[in-house]
């Protein structure tokens, strides 16, 4: 379980990662509150259940920090992936 952990904290798309305690750091270190990319990214690379109303937020919270990152949503399954 620890090993689990620590590959979670540790892991990063397109340069976003988590905080310590909550929300996720940006590329550029900004701190972005968004429990619906928090999901994502630790989850990640598999995808997860989300319902529109999920998906929205998120994509608000890629748009606003100009992250690089894009959502990919198939078959009622989303998950985060790094832009090139």
């Amino acid at each position: 379980m620890v090993t689990d952990v620590r590959a979670c904290v540790s892991r990063s798309v397109g340069g976003v990662r988590l905080a310590p305690n909550r929300g996720l750091f940006a590329a550029d270190g900004a701190l972005i509150l968004s429990a619906e990319l928090e999901g994502l990214l630790s989850n990640s690379p598999m995808a997860i259940r989300m319902s529109s109303k999920s998906v929205r937020p998120a994509e608000r919270a890629i748009t606003r920090h100009q992250l690089s990152v894009q959502l990919l949503c198939e078959r009622g399954q989303t998950r985060l992936e790094g832009r090139e």
